[in-house]
């Protein structure tokens, strides 16, 4: 087998030593020849012909640094970094901030839909921007035009109940299979929905003599 290694340290290997890429300003690549000149403004380590991380020049506030699939910022607009029509996706990382992005397939210019953000408390937004209760942490989930829907499923990936908001604004809790719904507070069942629609409080069946 062949091998090779890239090590700053004395004549003796014995004493490490930093290792620099381009200190002072450029660009690395790695299994691709060429930056392409879309870089101009950030630094960035470019993986193969279409994905990057990257990050802007800015200090302190304002600094951000992202991961890209087939996609680049030109300054104004997110475009597709590939030729070919093709999907892309992104991890931005600024003010403490995460949000997850990603386009349908495409050319050219792209449009980028966040599907979850982690702001700098702690709150979780799916879909759209995190709820600010204060003093809570918040996830939120906002839906599409037919409203939205938390799944649950067993480990053979069935669908055994769900929690479901629809486009009329109703709530809806369910269950995929004949299994009931059931209350406890302090670990204790204190209300039970069947699956045959009967309500018991507090008993889990109707007792008879």
């Amino acid at each position: 087998s062949y091998g090779a290694y890239i090590q700053a340290s004395d004549n003796n290997l014995a004493v490490p030593y930093p290792l620099n890429l381009q200190p002072n300003g450029g660009n690395v690549t790695v299994g691709t020849l060429n930056i392409p000149t879309y870089w101009s403004g950030y630094t960035v380590l470019q993986l193969g012909a279409d994905n990057s991380i990257f990050s802007n020049t800015a200090t302190d506030i304002g600094s951000a640094i992202f991961i890209g699939q087939n996609i680049y910022n030109d300054g104004s607009d997110y475009r597709y970094t590939g030729a070919a029509s093709n999907e892309a996706g992104l991890l931005d990382m600024r003010s403490g901030s995460i949000t997850f992005l990603n386009a349908p397939a495409g050319t050219g210019t792209a449009t980028l839909t966040p599907r979850l953000t982690i702001d700098s408390s702690g709150n979780v937004g799916i879909g759209g921007t995190p709820s600010t209760f204060a003093n809570f942490t918040n996830v939120t989930i906002q839906g599409g035009s037919s409203g939205s829907n938390l799944d649950f499923k067993n480990s053979s990936g069935t669908r055994v109940s769900a929690i479901v908001t629809t486009a009329s604004n109703e709530l809806i809790i369910e269950t995929g299979t004949a299994q009931p719904i059931i209350f406890k507070t302090n670990d204790t069942e204190r209300m039970r929905i069947t699956s045959g629609g009967d309500v018991y409080i507090g008993n889990s069946a109707i007792t008879t003599a």
